[in-house]
């Protein structure tokens, strides 16, 4: 099971996938995804949280989540940050502070050092913001298969 790559301000992608246990003792793990998933991912198996992975091995066991059979495997990519900051600049610019000519900010918001409303609908903020509303998003998400490999029980 796969989901295409993408490219959105929104929080994440999800994906499911249905999965057999084994008959005998071997432990199960999702597959080694390190070219598959970017940012980073949580799994659930059966509404059970069974790991998370944002680098090397790139695999969860979930052996003792799985049932015998339909079981419901859940993965959820949260989106990268660039992705967010590109999407608030496609709202309305907050005019609280400013930023200079090389993208920094020149002045805090008061929202930020005086405890005012923030007066947007935006997410982020950063002391240096080189995206605009026009800078590509960038892929992240599921970007290949996900697959169970078994292995024999470590001793």
């Amino acid at each position: 099971m796969g989901l295409h790559p993408r490219a959105s301000t929104q929080a994440g992608a999800k994906a499911e996938v249905s999965a057999l246990r084994p008959s005998d003792d071997r432990v199960a793990y999702t597959s080694e995804v390190s070219e598959h998933v970017l940012a980073w991912g949580a799994f659930k198996l059966n509404g059970k949280r069974v790991g998370a992975v944002w680098n090397v091995p790139w695999r969860v066991e979930i052996t003792g989540a799985l049932q015998t059979k339909d079981n419901r495997l859940e993965i959820e990519v949260t989106n990268l940050l660039p992705n967010r900051m590109i999407g608030d600049e496609q709202l309305q610019p907050e005019t609280d502070y400013q930023r200079g000519a090389n993208h920094v900010v020149t002045s805090l918001p008061s929202w930020l050092t005086g405890g005012a409303p923030r007066n947007s609908r935006r997410f982020t903020f950063s002391n240096f913001n080189p995206y605009t509303k026009d800078s590509p998003l960038l892929a992240y998400g599921l970007l290949g298969p996900v697959v169970l490999r078994y292995e024999p029980p470590r001793n």
